[in-house]
């Protein structure tokens, strides 16, 4: 059993406990089905916060896991076996929150379960107009693998960038999650997927947040890939034309870096883990800048967006392929979810690759 599980049957116990001691205080309560859910619920929270505070610094990660197994999962299972139980006697309000309970349920184990392997191979066009016309350049972004272990999301993920027969892969962060206590399923999972890719002119990797230093020398210890930490490389296409690939560190990019004399048919890709510093990029002569980080919002509301996208830009700028200012950047949605103490779910954002295939034509307006 990987770590990871072990440490979420554990998080769901400790859950469940005052959940269930919750429920059963409030028994005398049950023909009054919603103020005994909102009781018990405080009850959970409660529990949850104060064990959050005394126990672990990751308070934020660490309270999402609880109020998941707790709140959105436990109490809807018990309101749902109370209303089987006493379904002769029960009245309308019963039945409108088992109704609201199974819903829930079933949202989380679509979220477990489901969308975090929906992987997708998000596909885009770009015309840059400086380069001369010939074959397309196609370059495929991938960020925040992010995995506990290898699983069959990352063979598909595999699968779907090198049916692309990308030029370059360019890989902007975050390989492993935890726990950390056992890290080896995770690093050899992180190389494997690494190994697996088949880009023709090499794979570029940055460093991300997820893992520290030294694991990450453990993952990427003797790969053929290309590592850019504040530093660059230039790429030749067969035809004379040239891919200038800038790596920014992620604690202190080297902005001043990026502002490098600009040959003719040659495209200046910036890859960055943080989106934030597309702000900076401006008047650069950037192209084009890739990014992860964000997850996409991992959880996102339709009609609203995502619930949190850990960036200062606006919340449109979470996923997907779009102009800022004089460059366009695309922010990938990545492969994995937040790890260690939080539950791995997705909720209306599915993980993915990003495919780009770039040739001569003019710059959106």
């Amino acid at each position: 059993m990987l770590p990871y599980v072990q440490q979420q049957i554990y998080f769901f116990l400790m859950a469940l406990a005052p959940a269930l001691m919750g429920w059963f205080a409030t028994r005398q309560m049950r023909k009054t089905p919603w103020r005994r859910f909102f009781l018990t619920s405080a009850v959970v929270a409660t529990f949850e916060v104060t064990g959050c505070f005394l126990y672990d610094f990751h308070f934020g990660f660490r309270m999402v896991s609880f109020l998941l197994y707790g709140n959105c999962i436990t109490i809807p299972a018990l309101i749902i076996y109370d209303t089987v139980r006493h379904w002769r006697s029960i009245g309308a309000h019963h039945n409108i929150l088992a109704i609201l309970s199974i819903l829930a349920l079933l949202t989380v184990a679509y979220a477990l379960f489901i969308e975090t392997d929906k992987i997708e191979a998000r596909q885009e066009e770009l015309l840059m107009s400086q380069w001369q016309s010939g074959r397309p350049l196609r370059i495929a972004h991938v960020t925040d693998l992010q995995t506990v272990g290898y699983t069959e999301r990352e063979s598909i993920a595999v699968g779907m960038v090198n049916e692309f027969q990308p030029d370059l892969v360019i890989f902007t962060g975050d390989y492993i999650a935890g726990p950390f206590e056992d890290d080896r399923p995770a690093i050899e999972a992180a190389r494997r997927f690494l190994k697996a890719l088949k880009p023709k002119l090499g794979t570029v990797v940055l460093d991300g947040h997820s893992e520290n230093e030294s694991r990450r020398a453990q993952v990427f210890a003797g790969l053929d890939i290309i590592h850019l930490r504040n530093s660059e490389r230039t790429f030749a296409l067969d035809d004379g034309r040239e891919v200038r690939v800038v790596g920014l560190d992620v604690h202190r990019p080297n902005i001043s870096l990026v502002n490098g004399p600009k040959k003719a048919n040659q495209l200046l890709v910036v890859a960055s883990h943080v989106p934030d510093v597309t702000k900076e990029l401006t008047g650069q002569g950037v192209d084009l800048h890739l990014a992860g980080h964000t997850h996409g919002g991992q959880i996102v509301i339709p009609g609203f967006g995502p619930l949190i996208t850990l960036s200062e830009l606006p919340r449109e700028y979470a996923r997907g392929l779009k102009k800022y200012e004089d460059h366009m950047i695309n922010v990938c949605a990545g492969i994995g979810t937040e790890g260690d103490l939080a539950p791995r779910l997705r909720l209306f954002c599915p993980p993915e690759v990003t495919l780009i295939k770039i040739q001569s034509g003019n710059l959106p307006q």
